[in-house]
C-alpha cells in the first residue's frame, strides 16, 4: 500500500477478520501513529498522527464532506491508535473496489 505510514490491510467477509493473500482484495486498513522523525538539526513529532482520523470523524459529524471511516482501537492496543478505514463496499457477495487515492481524498470526492 502507497503512503509512508505503516499499516496493515485485513479482508472482513461477514462477521470473520482474515488475512488477504496475494492479490486477493483488502476491506480495511488499519494505520499506527507515524512516530518521531529525527533529523541531525530537528525532531518532527507525529506520534498522535492517527489524530487526522479522528479529526475527519470529527468534520463528518459537523456535515463537512470527509471519507467515511470508523476508529476501532483492537484490545490491548493504546487509546488512540489503529484507525479502521474501509477500503472496499459490499455489493451483496461480491467486493467492489471505492477509488480513495490521496488526490481524491483532497479534492473531496465522495463514493455516491
Amino acid at each position: 500500500m502507497a503512503g509512508a505510514r505503516e499499516k496493515t490491510a485485513l479482508l472482513r467477509m461477514g462477521e470473520q477478520w482474515c488475512i488477504p493473500q496475494g492479490a486477493t482484495p483488502t476491506t480495511h486498513i488499519i494505520k499506527l501513529p507515524i512516530g518521531e522523525i529525527k533529523q541531525p538539526n530537528a525532531t518532527l513529532d507525529l506520534r498522535e498522527s492517527v489524530d487526522n482520523e479522528y479529526l475527519c470523524g470529527a468534520g463528518q459529524r459537523t456535515g463537512r464532506r470527509c471519507r467515511k471511516r470508523r476508529s476501532s482501537p483492537p484490545r490491548g492496543s493504546a487509546p488512540g491508535g489503529n484507525p479502521l478505514r474501509p477500503a472496499l463496499g459490499a455489493g451483496g457477495t461480491v467486493l467492489l473496489r471505492l477509488p480513495q487515492e490521496d488526490l481524491c481524498q483532497a479534492l473531496v470526492f465522495l463514493q455516491r
